[in-house]
C-alpha cells in the first residue's frame, strides 16, 4: 500500500508545546512503516491556521492526489485536527477523497471503518472546530478589551507608526498630515492642493484615501468603531490635530462651513470677497445670490461662519462703494506724494555715491596689491 504524509503547525507556540513537524513525520512514518505503507510524499505546512482549507500546501495535496489517485491508497496524518479543525470541512474533504479511494488516517487516533469510527471521527472534528470557537471568542473579546483602554489595534494610519503594539506618531509624515489637516481647515485650499502637496513630499495616495483620511476621528486622538463601541473611545496615544480642527475639516466637507479657495477670489461679481472680514468674528466674508419671490437676484456679502454671534451680511453695492470711498480717504495728498518722492531720490543718491566710494577704495587696495606682488 502506498501513502502519502501531510503534517501543520500553525505556530512557534505549538512547535513548543510538542507539535513540532518534525514529531508528527516521526510518528507518521513510524505509523506507515508498523502498517506496511509505502511513503510517496510528505506535505509539510509551517505557521497556516487550520480554520480554512485554503492552504498552500493543503492544495499542492489535492492536486497530486487527483493527479496520482490510482496510486494512492492513504493520506497519513498525526492527527485528524491537522487537516482541519471544522467539522464541515472534515466531512467535505474526507468525502472529496473517498470519491478518488483514497482514506484519510490518524497516527495517534481511531481508524476504524465502522459506524464507531465515523462517530469518533466526527466527535474528534467537533472538538477541534470547538476549540478553535473558544480561541477565535477570546482573541474577540481581548481586542474588544484593548479598543475600549483606547488602544489602536489596526495598521497604523498614515501619518503614524506601530512600536511594540503602540501608536506614535511618524516624524516626518506626521508633520505632512498635520498640515494638510490645518491648511484644508483656513477654507482656502482645495483636496486637489492637498493631493499636490502630499505627492510633493513622497506621500502618494488616491483622492478618495485623502477624503477619508480627513474623516478619522483618530487625527485628534479617538477611536471609534460600532463593533466594539457605540460612542468614541479616548485613544492612549498622542494625536496630531486638535478637536477644534477636526471639527472644521468636517464642517467643510459637510459643506457646513464656506470654503474660499483660491480661483473663487477672483470672481468679478464679487471682487472683495475673501477680503473683507465680519466686523464680529474676524471670518472673511464670501458672497451670495438670494432669489426673491419673483426670481430676482440679490447680491450680498455673508458671514458663514457658524459660530458667529450676528451672521452679519451687506448689500454687494455699499460694502464696495463704501470700500471706494475708503481707499480716497486714505490716498495721499499731492504734497505728501510730493516730499515721498523727493525722500526716495536722496536715499537712491546716497546709496549710489556710497557704493562708488567703496568701489574707489577696494579698486587702491587691488592696485597695492599688485604692486606688491611684482
Amino acid at each position: 500500500m502506498k501513502a502519502i504524509i501531510y503534517t501543520r503547525v500553525s505556530t512557534d507556540e505549538q512547535a513548543k508545546h510538542g507539535f513540532s513537524l518534525t514529531k508528527q513525520e516521526l510518528e507518521c512514518k513510524t505509523f506507515a512503516t508498523r502498517n506496511s505503507y509505502e511513503i510517496l510524499k510528505i506535505f509539510k505546512e509551517e505557521g497556516v491556521s487550520a480554520k480554512t482549507t485554503n492552504r498552500p500546501q493543503l492544495q499542492n495535496l489535492i492536486r497530486y492526489c487527483i493527479e496520482n489517485k490510482k496510486s494512492i491508497d492513504s493520506i497519513i496524518v498525526w492527527r485528524f485536527d491537522r487537516f482541519t479543525r471544522k467539522l464541515e470541512d472534515q466531512i467535505a474533504l474526507f468525502g472529496k477523497l473517498q470519491k478518488y479511494g483514497i482514506k484519510v488516517i490518524s497516527a495517534t487516533e481511531n481508524n476504524e471503518e465502522n459506524a464507531t469510527g465515523n462517530l469518533m471521527r466526527n466527535i474528534i472534528g467537533s472538538f477541534a472546530q470547538y476549540e478553535n470557537d473558544v480561541k477565535s471568542e477570546r482573541v474577540k473579546a481581548g481586542m474588544e478589551q484593548a479598543f475600549l483602554e483606547g488602544n489602536w489595534l489596526w495598521k497604523a494610519p498614515i501619518g503614524y507608526k506601530m512600536i511594540n503594539k503602540k501608536l506614535y506618531i511618524d516624524d516626518t509624515k506626521g508633520t505632512h498630515i498635520k498640515k494638510i489637516f490645518e491648511d484644508f481647515a483656513t477654507g482656502l485650499y482645495r483636496q486637489t492642493d492637498l493631493l499636490a502637496y502630499l505627492r510633493e513630499n513622497d506621500i502618494k495616495i488616491s483622492a478618495n484615501t485623502l477624503c477619508d483620511l480627513l474623516r478619522k476621528p483618530v487625527y485628534y486622538g479617538y477611536l471609534v468603531n460600532e463593533k466594539y463601541s457605540d460612542k468614541p473611545i479616548k485613544g492612549n496615544f498622542k494625536p496630531l490635530i486638535d478637536e477644534h480642527t477636526f471639527y472644521t475639516v468636517q464642517a467643510i466637507l459637510n459643506g457646513n462651513k464656506a470654503q474660499a479657495v483660491p480661483h473663487l477670489r477672483q470672481n468679478p461679481m464679487f471682487p472683495l470677497k475673501q477680503f473683507i472680514t465680519c466686523p464680529y468674528c474676524n471670518q472673511p466674508l464670501t458672497g451670495d445670490t438670494p432669489h426673491g419671490r419673483k426670481g430676482q437676484k440679490y447680491y450680498y456679502y455673508r458671514c458663514y461662519n457658524k459660530d458667529c454671534i450676528a451672521h452679519f451680511n451687506i448689500a454687494k453695492d455699499k460694502l464696495e462703494n463704501n470700500f471706494v470711498e475708503y481707499l480716497t480717504k486714505i490716498k495721499p495728498e499731492k504734497p505728501l506724494l510730493k516730499l515721498f518722492k523727493t525722500i526716495m531720490k536722496d536715499v537712491y543718491n546716497k546709496s549710489t555715491e556710497d557704493t562708488r566710494k567703496s568701489y574707489k577704495i577696494l579698486n587702491k587696495q587691488l592696485e597695492g596689491i599688485k604692486k606688491q606682488q611684482k
